[in-house]
């Protein structure tokens, strides 16, 4: 689930410094299953660069849910996602309960993705005389593989690469190929998916074979919504053994990324984000300089002096550009996993008239809900269906 990135310097900014500063990729990869948190004052171009995430998006997410307490007022969210999962407030049982069931979703789909289930799942094709050919020839396509792994290890080790080069190289290409062999034997139980239905009976390699092209992936948009966040961020009530747990808003932007849940949030400015969220939020973007500067410059967020100063460097030449009439660039500051490695890019979102996020399984459950009005725990076990036949 890691995801680096190159900026894209055919788009670059020279900085008086000399230095270069690179756009931001327009690469979905880059958003998907981590947080984003985009920070500005009313007017400063917001809702656009949230509308080209979204998106960017497209084809990725499976199902959506928005807290917008606005959006009946600038409608930014209307048309994009069905009207009942637009909630005008956000709630910590709201929030504990798509939690709770996004992590039984990540489980299953962790299973789903398992090779060695998979290949257990495969090997029962061997009782079906009309699947076992599909068997062997899933099997020698598997031990070719493994060979071409064990031959381009053998020419790493003996090359001149230093020792963590060659582990690195190495461990690059058993991902590879252990990702080819895991869509070889998910192809196999997709293209015979009803003969196996029919022919097995185990509950867990059912499940499996149901939920085989299953997408987990959640994405959670809290707009203008920061006093809520801020209310839900303290400990939660004591548990059986007194003591607080953690808060969810914390827990999510800390364990999201593993429940396959992309949060984008918009904030007028960074003063009431908690600490705890600052530091887990993946991509932070600035539309405009007051709120870039404030950030860069408050003690909370521990950044160093010499970043501090280049971030102003930075910062003029994004948003103080006196040759433009219209100033689209805004300020992306990303986390790579210490503060002294964490970078800048900038900016210009494209406007998109139709956006169209969440899968056919997510918008039928729209659909559904829409058209009856059933319990919240209803709604939520509908709209948090895996996007697969027969799921």
């Amino acid at each position: 689930m890691s995801y680096s990135f190159e900026p894209d310097w055919t788009k670059t900014i020279v900085l008086p410094t000399g230095q270069r500063l690179g756009h931001l990729p327009k690469d979905p990869n880059i958003f998907l299953d981590r947080s984003t948190i985009y920070y500005g004052a009313s007017g400063t171009g917001k809702s656009v660069a949230i509308r080209e995430q979204l998106k960017l998006l497209e084809g990725l997410i499976n199902s959506v849910i928005v807290y917008a307490p606005t959006n009946k007022v600038n409608q930014t969210y209307t048309g994009i996602v069905d009207d009942c999962v637009i909630h005008s407030k956000l709630t910590r049982e709201s929030i504990d309960r798509v939690f709770a069931e996004q992590e039984k979703l990540a489980t299953i789909y962790t299973e789903i993705n398992n090779p060695t289930i998979l290949e257990e799942v495969v090997r029962l094709m061997l009782d079906i005389p009309m699947l076992s050919s599909v068997y062997y020839r899933t099997v020698n396509r598997v031990e070719t593989l493994n060979n071409k792994l064990v031959e381009k290890t053998k020419i790493i080790k003996s090359s001149n690469m230093n020792f963590p080069e060659a582990r690195e190289k190495i461990g690059e290409f058993a991902d590879l190929v252990k990702n080819k062999i895991i869509e070889l034997y998910k192809t196999a139980i997709r293209e015979n998916r009803q003969c196996l239905l029919e022919n097995i009976n185990d509950p867990l390699y059912t499940s499996i074979i149901k939920k085989i092209d299953m997408n987990p992936r959640l994405l959670i948009v809290m707009d203008d919504c920061i006093d809520d966040i801020v209310a839900i961020s303290g400990k939660s009530k004591k548990d059986k053994s007194g003591d607080s747990k953690p808060s969810i808003m914390d827990t999510i932007f800390s364990r999201g990324r593993w429940a396959y849940i992309t949060i984008i949030i918009a904030a007028q400015d960074d003063v009431k984000v908690t600490a705890a969220i600052r530091k887990n939020t993946y991509i932070s973007i600035f539309t405009d300089a007051e709120c870039a500067q404030h950030f860069m410059e408050s003690k909370a967020n521990a950044i160093m002096a010499q970043k501090r100063k280049y971030a102003n460097i930075v910062i003029n030449a994004i948003f103080n550009d006196g040759q433009l009439k219209r100033n689209d660039k805004k300020l992306v500051y990303y986390r790579l996993g210490s503060l002294d490695k964490n970078m800048f890019t900038y900016k210009i979102a494209d406007i998109y008239e139709s956006i169209d996020i969440g899968s056919p399984a997510f918008k039928l459950a729209c659909a559904k809900i829409s058209n009856k009005q059933p319990t919240k725990k209803e709604v939520l076990r509908q709209l948090l269906v895996p996007n697969s036949v027969n799921s």
